[in-house]
């Protein structure tokens, strides 16, 4: 509550307080440019002018979620206006409320300002999400208010705890990890939040995910990867799916090398990464920053390329290039790779890297 040196002569619609000897003065006045201001949930600044009589001492009351900036230039005469200006908070449900300003004098002059604001509504900037059978993350801008629930399938995680992604905030990032489908059907399901108040909103992301890789379908290559970093060379497999009904699309599993340089060691298991392939150069082009494995100590393991080839007539560079003989029997990795570390998504460093020119036998059907 602020208060201003004494009053003079106040008058209200309706009724005066003034003498004949204040007759020099014009007829004094509360009053307020505006009836009633709408604001969205965002919250912001709004302003008013006021009229209000020389010295005369008021307060100005306002609701919690509404402050008066104190810093306002206030000079006043006789019946002089000013500019006040407040700052509305965001909204912290998704129900509308309804504050009001006063300035009240000390002789019961007064006028008001109604603020409406709106209560913030629930939303995320997508409702349908194909994602790839190999999983992967997904990032949902939401607007919400804080205590919005969450449901998901069993094979969708939220990575976030949603009582903490929202306070004080009303649009926000949260991810989800999906994880890879290795059954022979597509899977479907939905994310549903709901918000925690009253008002019942509620918003569906559908996710359809690709079907699952058939292993038994699985084609193996062995061959020798050769370390830059120090004179050692590694055994190493991966294995091709081929899509029955997409020649373009080939999925390579457990691309490796696992071992890594300076003793570093990681944990062995079924990885998949979307390829495709360029049947005109008979060739597999792997995206760079393709996830490889997940090492013993927590690290995520991504392809990097040192150098690459450029092919005649296509945009596919940048990439990891499996170059395949006529009958499918070999594969040759032109250009160097490089194993990097990531963790929390900070990069942490190179690994290690591998010498192009690596050839790998097909070893089972």
């Amino acid at each position: 509550m602020f208060f201003y040196a004494a009053a003079l002569c106040l008058t209200a619609v309706g009724f005066t307080a003034c003498t004949a000897e204040d007759e020099a003065f014009p007829a004094a006045t509360v009053s307020i440019t505006e009836e009633e201001v709408a604001m969205t949930a965002e919250g912001g600044p709004i302003s008013f002018n006021l009229t209000a009589p020389t010295n005369a001492a008021f307060s100005v009351q306002t609701p919690e979620w509404i402050e008066f900036n104190e810093n306002a230039t206030v000079t006043r005469g006789v019946n002089t206006a000013n500019t006040f200006n407040f700052e509305v908070a965001p909204a912290e449900s998704c129900q509308e409320r309804t504050g009001v300003i006063r300035i009240v004098t000390n002789n019961g002059l007064q006028d008001s300002l109604v603020v409406v604001q709106d209560g913030i509504e629930l939303a995320v900037d997508i409702t349908e999400v194909g994602a790839p059978n190999t999983g992967g993350e997904l990032t949902v801008a939401l607007t919400a208010a804080p205590g919005y629930t969450v449901s998901c399938p069993a094979w969708i995680t939220m990575n976030e705890n949603p009582a903490e992604t929202h306070v004080g905030v009303q649009t926000a990032n949260i991810t989800f990890t999906i994880a890879q489908n290795t059954g022979a059907t597509v899977r479907e399901g939905e994310i549903v939040i709901t918000c925690g108040d009253a008002c019942g909103q509620e918003v569906k992301i559908a996710v359809s995910q690709q079907r699952g890789i058939d292993l038994s379908k699985m084609v193996n290559y062995a061959g020798q990867l050769s370390s830059l970093y120090e004179p050692t060379t590694y055994d190493t497999t991966f294995g091709l799916v081929w899509d029955a009904n997409d020649e373009t699309a080939v999925t390579v599993c457990n691309f490796e090398p696992w071992a890594l340089s300076a003793g570093a060691s990681v944990e062995i298991g079924m990885n998949f990464v979307q390829a495709q392939y360029l049947p005109d150069y008979n060739v597999i082009a792997i995206p760079l920053a393709s996830p490889l494995n997940i090492s013993a100590s927590g690290y995520d393991l991504y392809a990097g390329g040192l150098n690459t080839v450029t092919l005649e007539e296509t945009s596919e560079f940048d990439h990891i290039y499996l170059w395949l003989n006529e009958d499918k029997t070999t594969i040759t990795i032109t250009n160097a790779i490089c194993t990097m570390a990531f963790q929390g998504g900070d990069f942490v460093g190179i690994w290690d890297a591998y010498a192009g020119g690596a050839v790998f036998t097909k070893v089972t059907e």
